[in-house]
């Protein structure tokens, strides 16, 4: 999950991404066969999704201005 953090998602978009899939027939066939292991679900990044509009998802954001 530090991660995940690392890369720009919050508790909240993590959550309501779980809460999506818990949703999912994948996760609800067969008493939850196929619920995939939270690291690959982290890695999938369906938390994405889920960020404020606000805040970037990408890197862009982190570079210094640099005037010329």
């Amino acid at each position: 999950m530090e991660k995940a953090l690392s890369e720009g998602a919050t508790i909240g978009s993590i959550l309501a991404a779980l809460e999506e899939a818990k949703q999912s027939m994948d996760w609800q066939n067969n008493d939850g066969q196929y619920i995939p292991g939270i690291v690959k679900w982290l890695q999938r990044e369906a938390w994405r999704r889920y960020l404020p509009e606000d805040q970037p998802d990408d890197d862009e954001g982190d570079k210094p201005w640099v005037s010329r």
